[in-house]
């Protein structure tokens, strides 16, 4: 029974990792909603089909190559495609293993078990943002779903790199790979558990230094010339014209001779500052700072 329930814990996690990775990433249709893990997501259904026979045996390792098509010289600039490397450039590769543990589950604690599942699976999205292909990705779907807008594409590959693909996948038969001289950046995720087993979930990606980023104004300059701007038109509407009403003096605290009890004979009673509240004091057995 408990390894039962381990199987199942294992097997969403990691069909919910691919379908965050592919909906950040590339244009799909709607989806069943999941909300494993307290994390709603989509669900990919091509993706769930091909891992069907990953199934009955998990430990098998996965492979999610993200890619896109270079064959216009725009895509090539953004992603700074090197002259060696073919229309199909690599930008992240995704692996996914699970090594069960060398005895059989008994005695877990399933709350704290699950939640640990859930902290890594908001680290993975959390970290979907601060990758390069973010950009380019939210940028290209700006261009709506035009028939010549580029798209990343992707491929689930079962058993190693030449276990399969997916149907999703094209073109399906060229070889996909960082190109020599491109040095992929490497990020790999903790396992949530390594006493039932380990959850080892890792990226290799194209190093943001090769995007090209679009220049966009210093918004120090920005903000100096709408301050100008502000500035010229605040004076212009506020300057009284010749023989217009001007408005009254104000007296300050310094022209004001107050009384003892704060009072002014033109202004009466002015009001006391009221005193600062006190810090609430820190819980017992916490320092104050």
């Amino acid at each position: 029974m408990e390894a039962q329930k381990l199987q199942l814990v294992v097997r969403n996690c990691v069909q919910k990792t691919l379908e965050l990775v592919l909906r950040a990433r590339v244009p799909l249709g709607r989806g069943t909603p999941n909300h494993w893990f307290n994390l709603e997501s989509e669900e990919v259904a091509c993706v769930r089909d091909r891992l069907e026979g990953w199934k009955q045996r998990i430990s098998q390792p996965l492979q999610l190559d993200i890619f896109i098509d270079t064959s216009s010289s725009a895509v090539r600039a953004a992603v700074g495609a090197q002259p060696n490397e073919p229309n199909l450039v690599l930008l992240e590769r995704w692996t996914l293993r699970y090594e069960p543990a060398p005895h059989a589950p008994e005695a877990i604690g399933w709350p704290t078990f699950y939640k640990r599942f859930m902290v890594l699976l908001r680290s993975l999205a959390a970290f979907l943002r601060l990758m390069p292909a973010h950009r380019l990705a939210s940028s290209l779907g700006r261009l709506g779903h035009a028939s010549d807008a580029p798209a990343l594409g992707f491929r689930v590959c079962i058993g190693g790199p030449h276990g399969g693909r997916s149907s999703e996948a094209s073109p399906e038969a060229a070889p996909l790979d960082f190109a020599a001289g491109v040095s992929p950046q490497q990020h790999a995720f903790s396992p949530p558990d390594s006493t039932h087993g380990k959850l080892r979930i890792a990226v290799s990606y194209r190093p943001p230094s090769l995007f090209t980023r679009t220049a966009r104004p210093a918004a120090a300059a920005v903000r100096c010339s709408s301050d100008r701007m502000m500035s010229a038109a605040l004076i212009a509407n506020y300057l009284p014209t010749e023989g217009a009403r001007q408005p009254p003096a104000v007296a300050t605290l310094d022209e004001a001779a107050l009384g003892a009890d704060g009072s002014n004979p033109r202004f009466g009673l002015l009001p006391r500052p009221a005193s600062a509240p006190h810090a609430p004091s820190p819980p017992a057995g916490l320092p104050s700072s």
